[in-house]
């Protein structure tokens, strides 16, 4: 990810809303100590996001920085409506959220709701120190989910669209591949494929930005878009004067 808060922007904002609670009248003990919990708790589950994101502009400078090599860079445009998810718990195409009250608001939300679920336990006369842990448990596994949809307002430019698939420990494992990047190992599990029966991914435009020999890299994705059963897809250069 280029945000070097991805991981931990939205378990602060669940801890803050929890605070928020804490610094109000709570008459009832229980829910206190609910609230101090989720206000301090660290993340009680090791379950893994896998993302795959799409970005509305093809032709964004800041994206042509950012990804790439300097020697070449290509952008791919897909239809969206002709993308599938390729297990049945990866999320749909959804729209990141950089507004941060409207972030306050969901994981408020989320709070909420299991409060209320926290409230039923207890009625159910439940050994509360066991309860706890579980509701912790319970509120971050569906918090993961919301903090995988937020931003920081500092990449608002991207108006970036997600699918998410969320891997609980072992689960999963045999759809892993992995690739090699500047010698890190990085597992991944492809999310999307095309919705017809040959799989192709609906691929409506390749564009070429800031290579250093403009003609052979717009040839080279042409003679591979055709090699793979693209040949209808056409190839144009960028319109954003960066330099290779």
């Amino acid at each position: 990810m280029n945000d070097r808060t991805e991981f931990t922007y939205g378990f602060d904002l669940l801890r803050e809303s929890a605070r928020q609670r804490l610094s109000s009248v709570i008459t009832d003990e229980l829910d206190r100590r609910f609230y101090e919990a989720v206000a301090t708790m660290d993340p009680p589950i090791t379950a893994d996001l896998y993302l795959t994101c799409f970005c509305e502009e093809g032709d964004l400078l800041s994206q042509w920085r950012g990804y790439g090599a300097q020697d070449s860079r290509y952008c791919i445009q897909f239809d969206s409506a002709g993308l599938r998810g390729l297990h049945p718990t990866v999320s749909p195409l959804v729209q990141v959220i950089y507004n941060r009250t409207l972030q306050s608001e969901i994981v408020s939300d989320l709070l909420t709701r299991h409060v209320d679920g926290f409230a039923l336990l207890k009625a159910m006369a439940m050994d509360i120190e066991s309860v706890i842990p579980m509701a912790l448990w319970c509120i971050y596994t569906c918090a993961l989910l919301a903090f995988g949809m937020f931003k920081d307002w500092s990449f608002r430019e991207e108006r970036e669209w997600r699918a998410i698939l969320f891997v609980q420990p072992g689960e999963k494992t045999s759809d892993l591949d992995f690739a090699s990047a500047n010698g890190l190992v990085k597992p991944f599990i492809p999310l999307l494929s095309g919705t017809g029966t040959d799989k192709h991914l609906p691929i409506s435009l390749v564009i070429a930005g800031a290579p250093r020999v403009e003609a052979q890299a717009i040839k080279a994705a042409e003679l591979m878009l055709y090699k793979f059963g693209y040949a209808s897809v056409s190839v144009q250069r960028s319109n954003v004067p960066l330099s290779g």
